[in-house]
C-alpha cells in the first residue's frame, strides 16, 4: 500500500536518497521482485523468489532460469530436486515472444537444464486488444510446448478445484520425469489492461457475456454451499477476515514514519549479504598476478600434451600464444583471457 499511494519514500530526502539506494523503483508494482520463507505445520521451510520483471514482456525467463540453475549448482543438486523454476506467462506473450522459445529451447542442455520448469500460461484470451485468430496460426497458444514434447494441461480457470489438481500432478510429473510441463489456465479478463483501456470496444460481444458472469469466486461460493462443506455464515467470515488484514495493512501505511520503517527492501528478489547500494563502493580486492606465474602459465596451457599432434591451424594457435606470454608482447584478448582462468584455477578458485 505504501508504494502504491507513494508514501514509501520521504519526499523531502528522495532526491538525495535515490543518488545511493537502489531501493527505490518507480517501476508497475507486480514488476518488482521479492523474497518469502514459507513455514509449512510439520516445519518444512520453502524459500520464494520472484524476479524482478522489466515491462518488455517475458524478457525476465532467462533470468529465472539461469538463477535457478545457479542454485542448483551451488547446492550440487544435479537432478533439480530441491529447486523448481516457475514461470508465469500471458497467453499472447507466450507464443509471441521469441525469448519464450529461445529459453524452452535450452531446457535439455547439459549445461542449461534445471531438472524442468514450470510453465503457467495465464490464459485470458485477449492479446491487449487482439483475438487470438488474429495473432498466432495455431489452435492453441501453448503449442510450442510440442515441439519439446512437453506434457500441456488445459484447464478452465473458473473450476478451483480442477486448476489445483492440475497444478499438483504438474508438479509431480515434474518432479518424477524431470521436464517442463505447461499449465494453459484459461480464463477471461474482467476489466480493461489499464484504467484507459475499454476491452467493449474491441471485443463488444466477448465482453457482454463475461459482464453477465459471475466472478469465480461467487460460483465456488454456492457450489461450496450446496454440496455442503459450509455455510453462507462461514463464507462471510473468511471474507471479513480477509478484509479486515487488508484493512490493517492500508491504515498502516497512512501512519506517518512508516517509509522509514520500511525501508522497501522487500522487493529485492535476493537478498545478499553485504550487497552495496548504487554509489557504494566496495573494498577492492587485490587481483594482480606476477608476471612469472602468468608466463608459467602459459607453458603449460599452451603447449600441447606429449603424443597429442593438433591440427596445423591450431598448432599454429596456440604457438602464437605461447610466444606472447614469453615475450608479453602483443597478448591479445583471448589470451589474456585464458591466463586469467588459468590463474584462479592456480588459486583454487
Amino acid at each position: 500500500f505504501l508504494q502504491f499511494k507513494g508514501l514509501n519514500v520521504d519526499s523531502e530526502t528522495l532526491f538525495k536518497t535515490l543518488q545511493t539506494d537502489f531501493g527505490i523503483s518507480g517501476d508497475v508494482k507486480y514488476h518488482l521482485g521479492m523474497t518469502y520463507q514459507r513455514q509449512y505445520p510439520d516445519g518444512r521451510k520453502v524459500e520464494l523468489s520472484l524476479a524482478a520483471n522489466p515491462s518488455h514482456l517475458e524478457a525476465v525467463d532467462p533470468v529465472v532460469i539461469g538463477k535457478t540453475r545457479a542454485k542448483q549448482y551451488y547446492m550440487n543438486d544435479t537432478e533439480g530436486n530441491h529447486s523448481l523454476p516457475v514461470l508465469v506467462h500471458g497467453d499472447a506473450a507466450y507464443c509471441g515472444q521469441g525469448v519464450v522459445y529461445e529459453t524452452t529451447g535450452m531446457c535439455n542442455l547439459p549445461d542449461y537444464k534445471t531438472g524442468g520448469t514450470v510453465h503457467i500460461v495465464v490464459n485470458n484470451q485477449v492479446g491487449f486488444t487482439t483475438d487470438p485468430q488474429q495473432s498466432r496460426s495455431t489452435r492453441y497458444c501453448t503449442d510450442l510446448g510440442k515441439a519439446f514434447d512437453c506434457p500441456i494441461f488445459h484447464v478452465n480457470a473458473d473450476d478451483p478445484e480442477a486448476v489445483a489438481y492440475v497444478f499438483k500432478m504438474a508438479a509431480e510429473y515434474r518432479q518424477k520425469y524431470h521436464s517442463d510441463v505447461i499449465i494453459d489456465v484459461i480464463g477471461y479478463r474482467r476489466n480493461g489492461h489499464n484504467e484507459m483501456d475499454q476491452p467493449l470496444f474491441t471485443q463488444p460481444k466477448m465482453y457482454q457475456v463475461i459482464k453477465k458472469t459471475p466472478n469465480v469466486l461467487e460460483k465456488y461460493t454456492q457450489v461450496a454451499i450446496n454440496d455442503g462443506i459450509c455455510d453462507e455464515a462461514h463464507v462471510a467470515l473468511v471474507k471479513n477476515q480477509v478484509q479486515q488484514i487488508y484493512e490493517e495493512a492500508f491504515h498502516l501505511s497512512t501512519q506517518p514514519g512508516m517509509a522509514k520503517q520500511n525501508n522497501d527492501n522487500e522487493w529485492i528478489d535476493s537478498k545478499w549479504e553485504g550487497q552495496k547500494a548504487i554509489g557504494e563502493f566496495s573494498v577492492r580486492q587485490p587481483t594482480r598476478v606476477d608476471a612469472e606465474v602468468l608466463q608459467k602459465i602459459g607453458e603449460v596451457i599452451f603447449q600441447p600434451p606429449e603424443g597429442f599432434s593438433p591440427h596445423r591451424t591450431i598448432r599454429n594457435l596456440v604457438k602464437s600464444k605461447l610466444e606472447m606470454t614469453r615475450s608479453g608482447k602483443g597478448i591479445d584478448w583471448g589470451c589474456a583471457e585464458l591466463l586469467a582462468y588459468g590463474s584462479l584455477l592456480l588459486e583454487g578458485k
